[in-house]
């Protein structure tokens, strides 16, 4: 099974830019991280825990074990930071990360927080992670219209322990992951994403259209928007990637 993958992301109507996008190679690990606690805050927790995911970029035997331990020690290191930070905002991150196994066609998948991913396939679109908000299961159309849609019960740093969801399922050739922060998600309703998902093109191409769609509506976009789009293609084709 080879991989077609692509990552975009943008500051929206922010003036500066939280999110990170994950793409580590050769082991296949793709996902996003969403940080918190304003500008300089979140961006050093968003890349405290990418820095802890980096570690498994040389490994090639995707498993569970190590990538929840590495989700582990990134929530140790956010929240020793945060032991210092009496009286000001402390520093925080979501993220939802994927580590892929091309020769047995499995997804082992961490996380935490309100960032998503997505499966699409023959059963159409699945959201495969569950919010950690107190909305999560509703509709989504009275979700995007919730005063509190924006709640977290649980991040990297937020609490002495964290409660991480982990998540292990089929990603066979066909199918496509999408992993996004909420400022996707916040936007835009589960059939638009379908929709642009289900086109046959490339994972540049989709996460394009995704962002294109989000900021065409006429809420606008507060929050920054990171989408990694992940499709396995049975052919022998080289493996292609791209960063938007």
């Amino acid at each position: 099974m080879k991989l077609d993958f692509a990552a975009i992301s943008d500051p929206g109507d922010r003036s500066y830019q939280q999110d990170l996008a994950v793409m580590l190679f050769p082991a296949m690990i793709f996902g996003v991280i969403d940080g918190m606690g304003g500008h300089k805050n979140g961006d050093k927790a968003a890349q405290l825990v990418l820095k802890e995911y980096e570690y498994l970029q040389h490994e090639d035997k995707a498993s569970m074990e190590p990538l929840l331990a590495a989700a582990k020690r990134a929530h140790a290191a956010v929240y020793a930071i945060n032991k210092d930070k009496r009286g000001c905002e402390r520093a925080g991150a979501v993220g939802t990360i994927g580590w892929i196994n091309q020769r047995y066609c499995r997804a082992h998948i961490v996380h935490i927080g309100d960032s998503r991913v997505y499966l699409f396939g023959q059963k159409g679109l699945q959201q495969i992670s569950v919010d950690d908000t107190p909305l999560a299961g509703m509709n989504e159309k009275d979700r995007l219209n919730h005063e509190k849609k924006n709640q977290i019960y649980d991040a990297y740093g937020l609490h002495e322990h964290a409660n991480f969801s982990t998540y292990e399922i089929w990603f066979n050739p066909g199918e496509t992951l999408m992993f996004c922060t909420d400022g996707l998600s916040d936007l835009l309703l589960p059939i638009n994403i379908q929709k642009a998902l289900a086109r046959n093109d490339s994972a540049l191409e989709i996460a394009r259209d995704l962002l294109q769609m989000a900021k065409c509506l006429p809420r606008p976009c507060k929050d920054n928007i990171t989408i990694v789009v992940v499709r396995a293609i049975d052919q022998p084709s080289d493996t292609q990637n791209s960063l938007g």
